[in-house]
């Protein structure tokens, strides 16, 4: 992260989607892990944002967006990702950053409950 910094170099961190049912397998073991690696990034890095794409989104619930199984978006998947990481306001993915991480990840918390 310092060399990136140094060098002028801009570091995208994100979380590629699963399919929801992956999300949800476990009583959503991997969605929780998820939030709270995204919570120790942000408290105990200098990275200051993710784009985070298991929002429930229309790829997470469209298993054509996937190759042979729950965890591997496919190049379609891909395309919407990249064009949503090009935008600075993401449509796709939510945006969480330093200053708004507490409501960032309570939102989706409520999301995973109403899916």
């Amino acid at each position: 992260i310092k060399i990136a910094a140094q060098n002028n170099v801009k570091i995208s961190l994100f979380f590629v989607p699963v399919h929801s049912r992956y999300l949800k397998w476990e009583n959503g073991k991997q969605f929780f892990n998820e939030l709270k690696l995204i919570n120790e990034i942000l408290t105990k890095t200098d990275i200051n944002e993710v784009v985070y794409f298991n929002n429930f989104n229309i790829i997470n619930k469209d298993i054509a967006y996937f190759e042979h199984d729950v965890s591997h978006m496919n190049y379609d998947a891909g395309v919407l990702i990249e064009e949503d990481l090009k935008n600075n306001v993401p449509k796709l993915g939510i945006k969480i950053t330093k200053q708004n991480q507490d409501a960032q990840l309570s939102k989706l918390k409520m999301i995973y409950e109403e899916n």
